[in-house]
């Protein structure tokens, strides 16, 4: 079982995967990930995880990939459609949102809808 400190890594994770699908990750966007943490509860995890897979230069594919698997194993989450807003936040703030964001974070949500649907019914 995935615990609540793995998804908020998943959630940097994601974030980064969003920020660096256009090809590196905007110093706007940095900015723009530390201003919606700064006060947030579990924000610390959040930029810690986008921070080390920015220093690392991980993949698009292997943090998206990452992030998801984590997401679609802890289950059900009020917090993804804050994600979701988050990951349109960010993506905005170095000159709007390219098409390569839009379609990384529609597939997201096909993404997780999917898996979520998939998981086996727990009582």
């Amino acid at each position: 079982m995935v615990n609540k400190e793995k998804l908020l890594e998943a959630f940097g994770e994601l974030i980064y995967a969003v920020a660096k699908i256009d090809g590196r990750v905007q110093p706007e966007e940095v900015e723009k990930l530390k201003a919606l943490f700064q006060y947030k509860q579990g924000g610390e995890e959040i930029v810690w995880s986008f921070n080390y897979e920015t220093k690392k230069n991980n993949s698009v594919k292997d943090a998206y990939e990452k992030a998801l698997s984590v997401m679609i194993e802890y289950g059900p989450y009020l917090g993804y459609p804050e994600l979701i807003r988050i990951l349109n936040e960010v993506a905005q703030a170095s000159n709007g949102i390219d098409e390569s964001e839009r379609f990384l974070i529609s597939r997201f949500e096909e993404d997780l809808m999917r898996g979520l649907r998939s998981r086996p019914y727990e009582e």
